[in-house]
């Protein structure tokens, strides 16, 4: 390779650097938005299920309880990103630093962030993430099949404590893996601990030993948890909107206020679904490609210093420039596509649950009593003040 071709793609590189930096900010942008709105609005539907009364064998009730669980790790999440607004700016400021001041060494890593940049917090913080978006897909898988059961047996009766222990298991089984991989001393498990990293701005389960089989595990254990839920939960999502047009026309032929209310809130369900499918289908689809494409390196490759090489892997056509764009889609389907799912899922809820839209005008209506209640008092109290005053003058 010539020294002119060499300075070309450099250029280009450094051009893309720009544009990743960008992109983070963006990102940014985005997590604050989504812990704004995302935090109350799932805190105030958490407080209406939770005050929402029911029979308990009923199947309102075991909705209920699945929506009290999905409000509560959407809150989580939405919580979970105030360390990546701190890291992601951080490591954007640093590359345009590099980018716009020749003084700044290429070397030069960013600087670590104050919560990330604590192991121990580091490594609850990963660990949580992974239990709460494995979580979160199989929330949604639950409640999509549930309604899909009702819509196809009207009649039948759901028991919360399969859902119950399936959750229960899957956090178990992230749990007690990654417990097993931090404490293990086999070569598969050499040097795997939660870490930082710097070039991305997330911490997740890192090895020493960038060659480590267990990397390409994991990649393999998530796409499983992750991915491949959302092809069943396509199915039973149209399964349900089918089923669903059948009972709008036989509502035309017979109202029924019972059957109305049963398809409002299947509709409800089906927008819940459908929206975790837009933004789940892009994590299918990412880790498709690296598995079909053979770019499995790029697990591997994800915390190396892009600058300092030129081919990332040594067995594939995988470019840096390469890398460096599908690290920040990986980003986006790490982090970002999950709390956009969360975030709106409230929306959904406020848009379709008219006692959740009265519960939240009523405690508006409290909290404006209160306040004039409250400034009526300070008010008779300023009067009775200057009474007193004029009667001491007197």
């Amino acid at each position: 390779m010539s020294a002119h071709d060499t300075v070309a793609e450099l250029a280009d590189f450094k051009h893309l650097r720009e544009t990743s930096s960008d992109v983070k900010k963006s990102f940014v942008v985005v997590f604050v938005m989504g812990m704004i709105f995302g935090v109350p609005a799932n805190l105030l539907a958490l407080v209406y299920f939770c005050k929402r009364q029911s029979n308990p064998a009923s199947n309102k009730r075991y909705m209920t309880l699945l929506y009290r669980v999905i409000t509560l790790v959407d809150t989580l999440i939405c919580l979970l990103v105030f360390p990546l607004v701190e890291s992601l700016w951080r490591i954007s400021s640093h590359e345009d630093g590099k980018t716009n001041n020749a003084k700044i060494s290429k070397d030069t890593l960013p600087p670590l962030p104050t919560l990330f940049g604590e192991p121990t917090f580091c490594t609850i913080w990963g660990l949580s993430w992974n239990v709460l978006s494995v979580l979160s897909v199989y929330l949604v898988g639950i409640l999509s099949f549930s309604r899909c059961q009702l819509l196809l047996h009207p009649l039948s009766t759901l028991n919360i404590f399969k859902p119950a222990l399936l959750l229960s298991f899957l956090t178990l089984f992230i749990v007690v893996e990654k417990l097993v991989a931090h404490l293990a001393t086999s070569s598969f498990y050499k040097d795997v601990e939660y870490g930082f990293d710097r070039n991305l701005g997330v911490c997740y389960i890192l090895s020493e030993e960038n060659s480590s089989d267990y990397i390409i595990a994991q990649s393999v254990m998530f796409t499983i948890l992750l991915g491949l839920p959302v092809l069943p939960i396509i199915g039973s999502f149209v399964v349900s909107v089918y089923k669903l047009r059948e009972a709008q026309k036989r509502e035309r032929k017979v109202k029924s206020g019972d059957s109305s209310k049963h398809r409002e809130a299947s509709t409800t369900v089906i927008l819940i679904t459908g929206m975790y499918i837009l933004c789940n289908l892009p994590v299918l689809f990412f880790y498709m490609f690296i598995w079909v494409g053979g770019y499995t390196c790029f697990f591997k490759a994800l915390s190396e210093d892009l600058e300092k090489q030129e081919k990332i892997c040594a067995n594939s056509s995988l470019e840096r420039e390469e890398l460096l764009v599908m690290s920040m889609i990986w980003i986006a389907c790490y982090t970002l596509l999950i709390l956009i799912n969360s975030t709106l899922n409230p929306l959904i809820y406020f848009t379709r649950i008219k006692e959740l839209r009265e519960s939240l005008v009523k405690q508006r209506d409290t909290i404006l009593r209160r306040f004039k209640k409250g400034d009526s008092r300070v008010e008779e109290e300023r009067r009775e003040e200057i009474r007193n005053t004029r009667d001491e003058n007197i």
